[in-house]
């Protein structure tokens, strides 16, 4: 039998990325699966500027902010806003990393039949879905114990503020605390 893997989380772009530090931050061992900030490295133009200011930052416990990311570089948030794609970008890259857990951190077409692995394996017929997306709870879990979807499959059940990026702040959250691992430390 192979390792055991308590949380793996499908995506690499902003949520799948807060959603790792909430799990780091909980302890809980995980692997995320995916290209660092892909669909932002293929389907952006190069030269885009950002509507998003500083304060748009991934982490839900403000330490890894925009703002000590530039402090670092010797930046101040007046010197790069309003924010480049390539300055995002390079912010949120980082190092890349049997499950009990899944989170769908996926992005932005919602067909969760079209996802490969649900696709492939014997969890789609038993997933409850509306319209492509899936049906979740106030925790963002899906009718399947332990498979959480969030950022825009997330959008049907919980509003359009899940759409944006500032939202992986709140969903990191409640979905760290519905999977019980042990207090966050702030």
């Amino acid at each position: 039998m192979g390792a055991v893997l308590p949380l793996l989380i499908v995506g690499a772009g902003p949520f799948g990325i807060v959603m790792s530090v909430v799990a780091r931050r909980r302890a809980i061992p995980h692997v995320v699966v995916g290209r660092t900030m892909d669909f932002w490295r293929e389907n952006m133009p190069e030269g885009m500027l950002l509507r998003s200011a500083c304060d748009w930052h991934l982490d839900p416990f403000d330490e890894d902010t925009i703002e000590r990311y530039l402090e670092s570089r010797g930046l101040a948030p007046a010197d790069v806003e309003p924010l480049s794609l390539s300055l995002y970008r390079d912010y949120c890259d980082g190092t890349r990393l049997t499950v009990h857990q899944i989170v769908l951190a996926t992005g932005y077409q919602v067909d969760v039949g079209r996802i490969p692995f649900l696709a492939a394996g014997n969890i789609l017929p038993q997933l409850e879905t509306r319209g492509g997306f899936p049906v979740l709870d106030e925790r963002f879990q899906s009718n399947l114990h332990g498979l959480y979807f969030t950022s825009m499959c997330a959008v049907q059940d919980f509003g359009p503020f899940f759409a944006f990026t500032v939202s992986v702040r709140a969903s990191a959250r409640v979905i760290g605390s519905a999977l019980g691992f042990g207090e966050v430390q702030s």
